[in-house]
Order: C-alpha cells, then structure tokens, then sequence
C-alpha cells in the first residue's frame, strides 16, 4: 500500500491508486444484504421477504415451524418463486416488499388467500398448509433516472442500474 498527503496533511493509504473506498467496503454488502433479507413479526404473526435473492429460511410462527424456500434470478429477473412448509397448518401474513419500478405485479398461489395491494408491499393473508407455492411477477419496467447533478442520467430495471460511460477526468498528485 502506498500512502500519500492530502488535503494539508491528511494521510490517505490506498491499495491501487485511485477512490478504494467501494472497492474495500463491498465485502460488507453481501453479509448485509443476506441479513435484510428476511423479517419476522412474530407478534402479528408477519413474514416479510424484504429483500430478494435463491435462499431458505426457518422460522416459528405460532408455534409451527415454517420453512420458506426461495429460487430466483433476481436482479436479472423479475420473477421470485416460494415454497412453503409446515408441519402443520398455520395462519400468517406473509408479506412482499415491491421493488422500484415494479410493474402490473402477478401471483400465483395455491388455495384463495386474501390479498392485500399496499403502495410498496403486497400482503398475503395465508392458511398454509403443509406444503404451499407461490410465484411472483415484478413485471419491472425500464425508468430513466436523473443524477443529482440534473445533466447526468441513468436507467433502471427492477433493482439494476445501467448508464452510458461519461467522460472522465483524473488529477494526479503525484507520480508512482
């Protein structure tokens, strides 16, 4: 690692020469993500899948074990398939966060559970039995973006960001 001042003295280390402050911190995102992914409201008997990624989750719901299994491509698709067992029936909330830029959202689901359409989540009042499915259609749509700066702009699919490369302009202080 290099150090160099900055800044009338502040030191700055950095492992390759420009900005590392993404780089080095984007090993915190995933144990990040992974924890906020899921939420469990026990008292109002309320799962909510929060975040969307393949996982599995155990959870106790009045006094039932629930386990949630999760398949998807999501960011690359706006699709989210749910399997979820019991051993026994048991009643819950069971709760989608809506991701930016959701579209005309699509369920398919076993049995006729009461579904509740909110502003940014959708809440699925279930009587599951021992082994239920859901599937979920985002239906993303493509939104442009504007940047703070009101010039730049960038456009957005579900939870993927995508721009056109911008000119760039770098200041040296000093050689290496």
């Amino acid at each position: 690692m290099d150090s160099l001042e900055v800044d009338g003295g502040r030191k700055v280390y950095s492992a390759n020469h420009c900005a590392s402050c993404c780089a080095l911190n984007s090993t915190r995102l995933l144990p990040a993500y992974i924890e906020g992914m899921w939420y469990i409201d026990t008292d109002n008997s309320r799962i909510l899948s929060n975040l969307y990624g393949s996982c599995e989750l155990a959870a106790e719901i009045n006094g039932q074990n629930i386990n949630i299994s999760e398949s998807t491509e999501f960011l690359f698709s706006d699709k989210v398939y749910f399997t979820l067992t019991s051993d026994s029936p048991v009643s819950f909330d069971f709760v989608l966060r809506l991701p930016k830029n959701s579209g005309d959202v699509k369920l398919k689901t076993g049995g006729n559970p009461e579904i509740i359409y909110e502003k940014d989540h959708i809440v699925i009042k279930k009587e599951s039995s021992s082994e239920d499915t859901l599937e979920v259609d985002f239906s993303f749509e493509i939104s442009k973006n504007v940047q703070h700066d009101g010039v730049q702009a960038y456009y957005s699919w579900g939870g993927a960001n995508f721009r056109c490369s911008h000119k760039e302009q770098r200041n040296f202080i000093s050689p290496y």
